[in-house]
């Protein structure tokens, strides 16, 4: 009864620990930040060696756009550091994936990432957001085997699905923001035009002027016999 109460307790603390985070994502509008956090928590919250936050191209192209180990320090040659092959497979199934070690799972023996990685406990959960996958949070530990078990998806699965719904509010806002960037800059050419057709127009008045003057002074003038 005693080991049940404190896992309740685990659980209490793992699910209020996720909606504070939760809130501070909702609070983050920028997309760089907001991923850089979201990474840097689900290490903590997991208890990662590394951890990668991954966006798919609206192509199916994927982008590893935050790399971070537990010290909070970026991970070095980002293209070398995951494995594809977990990767591929959590974003083909739209499945949350854990690996107590992946160079004896029958899915990646023959997988030329995880062995030349030496890729051991491993975690990947797909982000989704209104039923369409947008990208992926991968974690892992090197250092040991049998790292992660099935009990510690729940918190990532949870922290990913939070997730989903700011990098989504995010992204449509930098790309709000890119749009407005770019309308004001046309607004503002077109200004610049129109200025300068206006400063050409006034110029052109002020020639005709002075040369409707002089003919009116001419006409005005006896000629000299």
């Amino acid at each position: 009864m005693a080991d049940s109460n404190q896992n309740l307790v685990l659980n209490s603390d793992v699910l209020e620990r996720v909606l504070r985070i939760s809130q501070g994502m909702a609070e983050t509008r920028m997309l760089a930040p907001l991923l850089s956090n979201v990474i840097g928590e689900a290490i903590e919250l997991v208890g990662a060696e590394h951890g990668y936050l991954v966006l798919l191209g609206a192509d199916g192209s994927i982008d590893v756009r935050v790399k971070r180990s537990r010290e909070s320090v970026d991970t070095a040659e980002i293209e070398d550091q995951i494995s594809r092959s977990i990767l591929n497979l959590v974003v083909q199934t739209e499945q949350p994936l854990v690996l107590a070690d992946a160079q004896r799972d029958p899915r990646f023996t023959t997988s030329a990432s995880v062995n030349m990685l030496k890729i051991r406990s491993v975690m990947c959960v797909p982000l989704i957001a209104r039923g369409e996958i947008i990208g992926a949070i991968y974690v892992e530990n090197r250092s040991r085997t049998g790292r992660f078990k099935e009990t510690d998806l729940a918190p990532l699965v949870l922290l990913a699905n939070q997730a989903a719904v700011s990098v989504e509010n995010a992204q449509l806002n930098e790309t709000l923001e890119a749009q407005i960037e770019a309308r004001t800059a046309e607004l503002k050419k077109v200004l610049t035009q129109l200025e300068h057709s206006w400063t050409e127009a006034v110029a052109t008045n002020r020639l005709q002027t002075v040369s409707l003057s002089n003919v009116a002074h001419d006409l005005r003038t006896p000629l000299s016999i």
